[in-house]
């Protein structure tokens, strides 16, 4: 099962996905298929590629069909494919 906190963004990107994100009760991203059967939950907590701590947004980029999310504490942004969920690139922003 999945539990889901607090519906922060939600997208219907076509008939086949449904996305969601919880960014301040479960801090994951889940992507649903158009019939609600969740197909994959972005939860990997931690400091390694593909990892975050804290989401502070998350985002669907059309054009790419990716999932982008800022990670606030560690001023990193991700963005993962919409089928697989797979890291596909990862840019660390210091100050």
């Amino acid at each position: 099962g999945y539990i889901i906190g607090e519906v922060s963004k939600l997208w219907r990107v076509d008939s086949d996905n449904i996305l969601l994100a919880d960014m301040r009760i479960a801090n994951k991203v889940y992507l649903f298929d158009g019939q609600g059967n969740m197909r994959y939950a972005l939860d990997d907590y931690g400091q390694g590629p593909g990892q975050f701590n804290a989401l502070w947004d998350v985002q669907f980029n059309p054009h790419r069909r990716t999932v982008e999310t800022w990670d606030l504490t560690q001023h990193k942004l991700m963005a993962f494919g919409l089928e697989s969920g797979q890291l596909e690139e990862e840019f660390v922003i210091r100050q």
